[in-house]
């Protein structure tokens, strides 16, 4: 049985959304070392920036992901809720005696 956990849900975008907020907040700079490999350096520390922002970018769209799957899946508990309550009045009223 496939069964959504909106507790869960809720951890999962509450860490996404801290992890990119904390990707997002990342400074790195390459520190000038003074050393013929001073460039090389600078070169791997964009690099990595680069990559940390791709990381970032990537947990807004997989925050994104889990609202949107949210959203779906309450919307379709909701119709599921109201199709039940409707069944259920319309049995009860089809098992009346008529008077």
């Amino acid at each position: 049985m496939i069964s959504w956990n909106f507790g869960e849900v809720k951890i999962a975008q509450q860490d996404a959304e801290a992890a990119q907020t904390t990707l997002n907040e990342t400074d790195l700079d390459s520190p000038a070392t003074g050393s013929e490999h001073q460039a090389s350096l600078d070169e791997k520390v964009a690099k990595i920036t680069h990559a940390v922002s791709d990381m970032a970018q990537i947990l807004g769209f997989l925050h994104e992901g889990i609202d949107d799957a949210d959203s779906a899946f309450r919307e379709i508990d909701d119709k599921n809720k109201a199709d039940i309550e409707a069944s259920a009045r319309y049995l009860a009223s089809s098992q009346k005696k008529p008077t």
